[in-house]
């Protein structure tokens, strides 16, 4: 009797212990990793739209939130209820939509929460599991300073947060500007000035025998033809 009562009490502690054990381990809900595009990359732009795509493990319903938040100097106070729209796929228990737009937006620093409609949308009471779902949000201000991996963390009211794929803040190209050229007659007077790529094919085009062309220091890009005599093309400064 007392061997059985061994076997039994190791059994309970064993499945007790497994309990244990698959409490202790077993996963938090989360979002499969979304994914950012903007239709503005540019640092300090303002206005921009911000699409964000995952998919969800556990119900999404109506008067929940979805909650992002964005990185350090992303501007979100212009934010409201009337820049975010939602759509999802279909999911368990749940038709797909598009167009939906949340009860409530309110931002707190870089965190936004926004609050899904009841319903959802056309009678849509939850965004059931399995869907995919896209958050489109306007009037969104970049950072100031550009890098390929800012991130952004997404959550709900029952999945954890989950840190986005990087997406990129890009410098604007700027490229060095034309300079000034300049025109003189024979006789050295200064005739006329122009700028632009244009500036030495329209000064060339108005010299006369022995006139003189100053170029300044810049980038010009012109298919040139010099069809005077005399014609001197003469760089200043550092050219």
């Amino acid at each position: 009797m007392k061997k059985k009562f061994s076997k039994i009490l190791g059994v309970g502690l064993t499945l007790a212990l497994l309990t244990t054990l698959a409490l202790t381990v077993a996963p938090v809900s989360a979002l499969t990793q979304p994914s950012v595009t903007l239709d503005d990359d540019e640092i300090s732009a303002t206005g921009v739209e911000y699409s964000l795509i995952f998919a969800i493990t556990e119900d999404l319903d109506q008067g929940e939130d979805i909650i992002i938040e964005f990185p350090s100097g992303t501007d979100i106070t212009a934010v409201g209820t009337a820049d975010v729209s939602i759509e999802a796929t279909s999911g368990i228990g749940s038709g797909a939509f598009s167009g939906a737009v949340p009860t409530a937006v309110s931002d707190d620093g870089q965190e936004l929460t926004i609050t899904l409609a009841t319903p959802v949308i056309a009678g849509e009471t939850k965004i059931g599991v399995g869907a995919t779902v896209q958050v489109i949000i306007d009037d969104i201000g970049n950072p100031d300073t550009p890098a390929d991996d800012y991130t952004l963390d997404v959550s709900t009211t029952d999945e954890a947060a989950v840190t986005s794929a990087p997406y990129e803040i890009t410098s604007p190209s700027v490229g060095p500007l034309p300079g000034i050229v300049s025109r003189y007659n024979s006789g050295g007077i200064l005739m006329e000035q122009y700028t632009g790529d244009d500036g030495i094919s329209d000064a060339i085009g108005e010299s006369l025998e022995d006139y003189v062309i100053k170029i300044g220091p810049g980038t010009y890009e012109a298919n040139l033809t010099v069809n005077v005599i005399g014609l001197t093309l003469e760089a200043t400064g550092d050219a």
